[in-house]
């Protein structure tokens, strides 16, 4: 039957709308991404896309009940978002649901494509699952993706010390603040991991 066909892809236009949606919101135009988000959504209610970016205006509004609907109805339509995966994780993480985190997590690595951002996400959400070794592994495939993203060496810092392992955390770091020598979060960790 036609029901059991996968979504069409949306037209040119439609694409172009939600692109210009997710713009709005990454510059923090949450008004207009809220906009563009509900006619997208009128139009094509089947796009997960527009799902997405619902759920990422939920969640910049701390309106976790809706972010979870919104990211549930993404992961239904597109079951590849490994981003969406991996926020749905998170937000069962931080409700406590740690038995859902980790479907979700399994979900989101095992449809990831290597992007760094995604990468680095699933690091931060193993921690906050309290899976340590595998938010080290993680991170250091963020950092192995995009080794001059000095954000992600941070992260990678973070979680060798959440290990204990404070030579490792030293030797990121300071290769860190050779590349940006002004970013405070990695002097920070510096001084918390001891010289």
């Amino acid at each position: 039957t036609m029901t059991d066909q996968p979504p069409s892809r949306p037209p040119a236009a439609a694409q172009r709308l939600l692109q210009a949606g997710f713009d709005a919101f990454h510059a923090g135009n949450l008004q207009r991404a809220v906009e563009i988000c509900k006619q997208s959504l009128a139009a094509h209610p089947n796009l997960g896309r527009a799902h997405y970016l619902a759920a990422l205006i939920a969640l910049a509004s701390n309106d976790r009940g809706s972010a979870l609907r919104a990211l549930e109805t993404t992961v239904r339509l597109n079951p590849g978002n490994a981003a969406a995966w991996t926020r749905l994780a998170e937000v069962y993480a931080t409700g406590g649901a740690l038995r859902r985190a980790e479907a979700c997590l399994h979900n989101a690595v095992s449809t990831q494509q290597g992007n760094a951002s995604t990468l680095d996400h699933i690091g931060t959400v193993f921690r906050l699952a309290g899976n340590l070794a595998a938010s080290l592994e993680w991170h250091q495939k963020a950092c192995a993706a995009n080794p001059d993203h000095v954000p992600f060496q941070v992260n990678l810092a973070n979680a060798h010390l959440f290990l204990g392992e404070r030579d490792a955390a030293r030797a990121v770091l300071v290769s860190s603040i050779e590349k940006d020598p002004d970013n405070p979060q990695a002097h920070w960790l510096l001084s918390r991991a001891g010289s």
